[in-house]
């Protein structure tokens, strides 16, 4: 959606999500390149491709590695307990609250989006986020939702925009041994 053309990276609306490792894609906007991660979901369970801590144990060491300037929460629309719980433990735990947080919550096609958000907020209103997006990720068959889906390709380009302005974040070693002791 962010690059501009379809299919760039692989998406799954099945239970079992198709992201094994992580994946770097640079995406030019203006005059600037932007460097975004595909990483694989935490959630998936045991039938999962990625099992919970390997998928755990991959972002942090990508933070450690190569640092964060911002993380994209991309939830579908709906707010189960595990999505605060995966914020708490990544956003605030790993990260220590230091890296800037866009909620983005997929999934709404045909959906008004503001009521939606209107209705559903209460669910996150205890994690800090620096913006939120509700999206159509789809154009849908027969680009049914082309309009919806290039509008949410510009919010989400706004928020990135104003909140991507940091130097990489990254996990000094004292911290990385301690996240690995405690979570690992």
């Amino acid at each position: 959606m962010l690059a501009g053309i379809e299919n760039t990276a692989q998406v799954s609306s099945g239970h079992v999500g198709c992201t094994t490792e992580s994946k770097r894609y640079d995406i030019p906007r203006g005059d600037k390149t932007y460097t975004f991660w595909d990483t694989c979901g935490l959630n998936e369970g045991e039938q999962g491709k990625v099992p919970a801590m390997k998928a755990m144990e991959s972002l942090v060491k990508q933070v450690r590695v190569i640092g964060i300037s911002l993380i994209i929460y991309c939830v579908r629309g709906r707010f189960t307990n595990i999505v605060g719980q995966n914020y708490k433990w990544f956003c605030g735990g790993v990260c220590k609250g230091k890296v800037p947080v866009l909620l983005v919550v997929t999934g709404l096609e045909g959906e008004d989006k503001d009521k939606w958000w209107t209705k559903h907020k209460v669910y996150v209103k205890h994690l800090s986020f620096a913006g939120h997006a509700c999206v159509t990720t789809s154009k849908g068959k027969n680009n049914l939702y082309d309009e919806e889906y290039v509008v949410s390709a510009s919010k989400v380009w706004e928020l990135v925009e104003k909140n991507c302005n940091r130097p990489p974040w990254t996990i000094s070693p004292k911290w990385y041994k301690k996240i690995i002791r405690k979570f690992f």
